[in-house]
């Protein structure tokens, strides 16, 4: 796990990065899966090679494997997954997007 300038909450599991993020309880960070400048409530799922950048992951979200959400803060709004969404692995989320 590396994880810098960030808020993680109890009950985390990280064996991925965090960078400028809070990350609240109960959230498993996979293998390979990098979390900046964001925001990802209870009990999330970021499964092995996941991306989430400038974004909002509302509790309970699962995040496939090589699943990219949002992107750089310098290239739009944030990108914000709503309560129980599922991004399947490979999918991608454009910067900006609201998913409910």
């Amino acid at each position: 796990a590396s994880i810098r300038n960030s808020i993680v909450g109890d009950g985390c599991e990280v064996d991925g990065t965090i960078e400028h993020s809070v990350v609240f309880s109960d959230v498993t960070v996979e293998e390979g899966a990098v979390i900046k400048d964001s925001v990802i409530m209870d009990g999330v799922v970021i499964k092995k090679g996941a991306r989430v950048e400038y974004a909002i992951v509302d509790a309970d979200v699962t995040i496939g494997e090589n699943a990219v959400v949002g992107g750089a803060p310098d290239a739009g709004d944030l990108t914000v997954l709503a309560k129980d969404v599922t991004v399947a692995s490979g999918e991608t989320v454009a910067q900006g997007s609201v998913v409910r």
